[in-house]
């Protein structure tokens, strides 16, 4: 992770992205730098990858604490502690290598520490950015596309017109 393909940001930039760009509501209004600097405080870290995930995947945050039913669990108030975490984590290690973050841990989800948080955080921001740009891109392309099938779908109704005209005339 010493060699970064992507910019680092302060903290003041992540909170503000994060706080425009991916909370909502009360979240975004609580988020502070304070969340993140000097030490972060896990649930705020937590809270801030389920909205990076309901953001990219729509997957809610509610979806994370739902514990498979099974009728034969002794004691499934331990499950549902830890299945939040763990669905964090596995769709964040999953997530993560397309923002150029190999080694993820659950340890950055649970204990996470200032610069490693800022380091994940700035590769998430970096991948957001990149994917405003395409989707753009996108639908301008498609913007385009629809405009070429009406002009072309217009061509074809005057061409079968001028070819009906002249079966007409002949």
């Amino acid at each position: 992770m010493s060699e970064n393909t992507f910019p680092l940001y302060t903290a003041d930039k992540i909170v503000n992205f994060y706080r425009n760009g991916v909370l909502t509501g009360q979240e975004a209004k609580h988020f502070t730098k304070s969340d993140l600097t000097p030490t972060p405080k896990p649930e705020a870290v937590q809270t801030l990858y389920m909205r990076v995930l309901h953001l990219l995947y729509r997957f809610r945050p509610e979806c994370h604490s739902m514990v498979p039913l099974v009728d034969d669990i002794q004691y499934p108030v331990y499950y549902e502690g830890v299945t939040t975490i763990l669905s964090v984590y596995t769709r964040m290690r999953q997530f993560l290598p397309v923002c150029m973050v190999y080694d993820f841990s659950l340890n950055d989800l649970l204990a996470p520490k200032k610069r490693r948080t800022l380091t994940i955080l700035s590769a998430i921001m970096n991948f957001l950015h990149f994917r405003n740009q395409r989707m753009e891109i996108m639908l301008e392309k498609q913007a385009n596309f629809r405009s070429d099938m009406d002009r072309l779908q217009i061509y074809i109704k005057g061409n079968k017109e001028a070819e009906k005209k002249i079966e007409v005339l002949t």
